[in-house]
């Protein structure tokens, strides 16, 4: 599945076009050139982007 596929099946895809979805770490806003991961995090899906220290941050969230 595509990421514009999947957003919609989330009903994020609105949101993702006008920039309003976030890293969960860096606040950087998430677009196709930078999101690093999608994950779920008490019971509200999350972002990531593609730097190294917020993925290893969120890496450290998923461990506890």
């Amino acid at each position: 599945m595509d990421l514009e596929r999947f957003l919609e099946s989330l009903a994020l895809y609105d949101a993702f076009l006008k920039g309003e979805l976030v890293c969960n770490i860096c606040h950087t806003p998430i677009k196709k050139e930078n999101i690093g991961f999608i994950f779920p995090l008490a019971g509200a899906i999350k972002f990531c982007c593609d730097k190294a220290e917020c993925l290893f941050d969120v890496a450290k969230l998923e461990e506890r």
